[in-house]
């Protein structure tokens, strides 16, 4: 939005030039961060925001804002537009600014807690300190999942192995957000031909390569890091970041990232276009885990496990392994029943 406003107040003629086009990159990478983030995140802060007796109210309060507001903002965009083309975009930069300051400074995360403690993070508010001016924010202690066993020594040696695995990942993160930095700009400076400073396309390249890894990083920075108390007693280790799925995923984008940045230093900028390895390889995962599946094309779908007799097999092995892992997770259930009912005993 910034850029744009920008770029409207100094080329507003309309001709069409190389800063024309980033800026409608710009407009679609912003609908594009719009459409998983502002659209959708201030539904679940509703939700989770208030306690149970005033969540119908609240939800009803704020979906009513929330449509007034854009109703208001359709309403009043093609007059400012009329009126001050690049105003328009810069009060939106400024609010959506003020927005993610808001989301970082003062709005609690939520993670970790149960619906029926978060509206505890709420009615003790953000106090000041009077002594060293920084704002304290009082959390229940966080409640750990069902069936877990406390009191056992396995499970707290593997929150704390956790813990500390992830708190060595994420300082590795660190180092390495640094040295693929550094080793960008050294090299562009120090190998012939000199490249530094970069090219417009090479540093917009990397800018734009660059978020996608800071947002990453944030958010494997939030989810890994581990929850302790003044005391320095561990609370929650975090996700394990080692794990499988969407988190390995974040960490194969960091390291491609990196390893572009570097190789585009060292072997010239053709190398950026193994970047495009990452969406190929996300759509790849997208067809074979999503629209595969829906079409009907994966083995061991049922319409093509009812022309194969060795996709019926494997359909049938499979429900025995789900019969079996239920059976599992209902004997667990019954075994943490049974010492529930004798501590109750006691």
């Amino acid at each position: 939005m910034l850029f744009i406003s920008g770029y409207l107040a100094l080329h507003g003629d309309g001709g069409l030039n190389v800063m024309s086009y980033f800026a409608i990159l710009t407009l679609y990478l912003y609908i594009v961060s719009f459409s998983f983030g502002w659209s959708v995140a201030p539904w679940p802060a509703m939700a989770e925001s208030v306690p149970n007796h005033l969540r119908s109210l609240t939800m009803a309060l704020g979906m009513m804002s929330n449509w007034f507001f854009n109703i208001l903002i359709s309403k009043a965009t093609p007059i400012l537009l009329n009126a001050v083309p690049w105003g328009t975009f810069f009060i939106f930069g400024i609010l959506t600014l003020a927005g993610v300051v808001w989301a970082m400074v003062l709005f609690p995360e939520t993670g970790g807690y149960a619906i029926e403690d978060i509206h505890q993070l709420f009615e003790d508010v953000v106090k000041q300190s009077l002594h060293d001016n920084r704002w304290l924010l009082k959390r229940p202690p966080a409640r750990k999942p069902k069936g877990l066993e406390d009191d056992t020594e396995a499970a707290k040696a593997l929150a704390k192995k956790t813990a500390a695995d992830n708190e060595k990942a994420l300082q590795n993160l660190r180092y390495g957000m640094i040295i693929s930095s550094a080793l960008y700009a050294i090299l562009r400076l120090i190998l012939p031909p000199h490249k530094f400073p970069p090219t417009f396309w090479s540093s917009t390249i990397y800018v734009l390569t660059a978020i996608p890894t800071i947002v990453l990083y944030r958010y494997l920075h939030a989810a890994g890091t581990p929850k302790r108390d003044a005391a320095g007693t561990l609370i929650s280790p975090g996700d394990d970041l080692s794990q499988p799925g969407l988190l390995d995923a974040c960490w194969d984008v960091i390291y491609v990232t990196w390893g572009c940045q570097v190789g585009s230093s060292l072997f010239g900028e053709w190398f950026w276009w193994l970047y495009l390895s990452i969406p190929v390889f996300g759509g790849y995962k997208a067809y074979t885990s999503f629209i595969s599946p829906m079409l009907g094309l994966r083995q061991g779908h049922p319409a093509a496990a009812a022309s194969d007799p060795a996709a019926g097999t494997a359909g049938t092995t499979g429900a025995e392994t789900t019969s079996k892992r239920q059976a599992k997770i209902q004997k667990r259930n019954e075994k943490f029943q049974a010492q529930q009912a004798k501590s109750g005993r006691r």
